[in-house]
């Protein structure tokens, strides 16, 4: 087979990032979207794993597809159907058809780079050949790497070492930060022995930025995930010593109305059922739970939550006044990312955010990012419930302090571009990329309210309303979290328990 055209692309060219590859794919009819992906990255030993991949499910009878990059000697030895190098002619026809989009692209000024057309080439492939599984080999990385654009039934992540270091990072933390970017929110995740630098990336990410304590916070996702998300909470607490402390799990979701489930995975979503959450307590202790009160059983739900010592928190919710009211005096005192995805003020229906505005015992949760409210909302929400029952949040995603690109929440695909998440499907806003000490700078900003003050919304009343003990305070016999910040409120130095 002729790979010439391919040729005058250039081989070594390198270009990371997936708009290219996501074009290429949506002018082809999204042919991905009609596979099963069984996605591999690590820095050893993905050919191996990829190799067994496909050996035991040739075993069981499943046709396979392999993806796998570089070549020795022709780009066919890329390309493996159940087991054997692809023939020619098979190659010619899905190379042929990609080719024809590529030169439109390239004579339009935005033609993908080599490795993204062999890959989306292996794509039309196997989509041709209808295999029953394709197994799927990084090239470099995994964040922004060609391969990314799947969503796989597994990922697979191997050892992580120091490889490429001038495109992935210098550290085995900024390596493993560019691997874990293909783990999909609701995908298995299947991990090799990784070193405990690279599992502490997301502790000391949160440290960075002046954090010292927060909730390990749930998607709406499969009981099996959650479970595995309740088993890393723990395995956190335990491995972890160097970054921010974990204070424990908030569920949000998966009991959420489906007409506000804003950016949460539909498909999982579940009515209010205690089980689940005692279930999941008895892996990790949760010490809160979003769900939408309006729900077939929500009342008792709370109450329910409630006698557990577990602070039920309205979100995702549809729910009007009277129903926010019942639900308030059973116990619910929070409001999750408060106004987003909930009942507004109107002149007739005072609604969720009214009730959190006026309720003088009800904590509300704000996202000071620019996107999730606007200032002059900030500046309301401060006048009406003062320091004592504001608490600041940032509901961020993976992408937060991460480079504008394609991610995923809860199984979906996001795109970030200028700091804002949005779902690809909809451009609905998906989580935010905020970090802490941005935030705490926006809101001092807008607000004026002063620092002696102000510090409330960031530790006391997290602490206090959660009923954590022994945090949020600087006094004798509580824990030595303590961050330091210049005069722009930028940290300098996060103390986690005096250390």
């Amino acid at each position: 087979m002729n790979f010439d055209w391919l040729d005058s692309v250039g081989f070594f060219t390198l270009d990371l990032g997936l708009d290219r590859v996501y074009e290429l794919l949506k002018r082809l009819g999204n042919p991905e979207r009609n596979l099963k992906f069984l996605h591999v990255a690590g820095s050893n030993g993905k050919g191996s794993v990829c190799t067994f991949l496909e050996t035991g499910l040739r075993g069981c009878g499943y046709s396979t597809g392999f993806y796998s990059s570089p070549h020795l000697v022709s780009p066919a030895e890329r390309y493996r159907l159940n087991g054997k190098i692809v023939d020619d002619a098979s190659l010619e026809v899905a190379a042929d058809q990609v080719r024809a989009v590529v030169e439109t692209m390239r004579s339009e000024g935005k033609g993908p780079t080599y490795f993204e057309i062999t890959t989306v080439i292996a794509i039309v492939l196997f989509a041709q050949k209808q295999v029953d599984f394709a197994i799927w080999e990084t090239g470099l990385g995994g964040r922004l790497d060609a391969t990314n654009i799947v969503i796989p039934e597994l990922s697979v992540i191997t050892g992580i070492s120091l490889e490429h270091t001038d495109y992935l990072g210098s550290t085995l933390a900024a390596i493993a930060k560019e691997k874990a970017g293909i783990i999909k929110d609701g995908v298995p995740v299947v991990c090799g022995p990784l070193k405990p630098e690279a599992f502490a990336v997301i502790g000391r990410r949160k440290r960075e930025d002046g954090v010292t304590g927060f909730l390990a916070t749930s998607l709406t996702v499969s009981m099996d995930d959650l479970r595995d998300f309740c088993r890393l909470a723990e395995r956190y607490k335990k491995d972890v010593t160097d970054g921010a402390a974990l204070l424990g799990v908030h569920l949000e979701g998966p009991c959420i109305n489906p007409s506000c489930a804003g950016a949460q995975n539909p498909a999982f979503l579940r009515k209010p059922d205690i089980a689940i959450v005692d279930e999941l307590n008895a892996i990790s202790p949760v010490k809160k739970v979003t769900f939408s009160p309006e729900l077939p059983g929500g009342l008792a739900f709370t109450k329910a939550l409630a006698e557990r010592g577990i602070m039920p928190s309205g979100g995702h919710s549809s729910a009007d006044y009277e129903c926010f009211e019942a639900n308030r005096a059973a116990g619910m005192k929070h409001l999750t990312h408060f106004c987003n995805v909930m009942t507004p003020v109107h002149h007739l229906q005072f609604g969720m955010v009214g009730g959190g505005l006026m309720d003088e015992d009800v904590y509300v949760e704000i996202i000071c990012d620019g996107v999730h409210l606007c200032d002059q909302m900030i500046r309301l929400i401060a006048r009406m419930k003062g320091s004592e029952r504001i608490m600041l949040i940032t509901d961020a995603m993976r992408a937060s302090a991460m480079p504008d690109g394609d991610y995923s929440l809860g199984g979906l695909p996001v795109i970030v571009k200028n700091g804002k998440a949005v779902l690809r499907e909809n451009g609905r806003v998906a989580g935010s990329t905020l970090r802490y000490f941005q935030g705490f700078q926006r809101f001092v900003r807008l607000t004026g309210m002063p620092l002696s003050e102000a510090i409330r919304v960031t530790s006391w009343n997290q602490a206090e309303s959660l009923n954590i003990p022994l945090r949020g305070k600087l006094e004798s016999g509580f824990f030595g979290d303590i961050v330091l910040m210049d005069r722009q409120l930028n940290p300098i130095r996060t103390l986690v328990g005096g250390r």
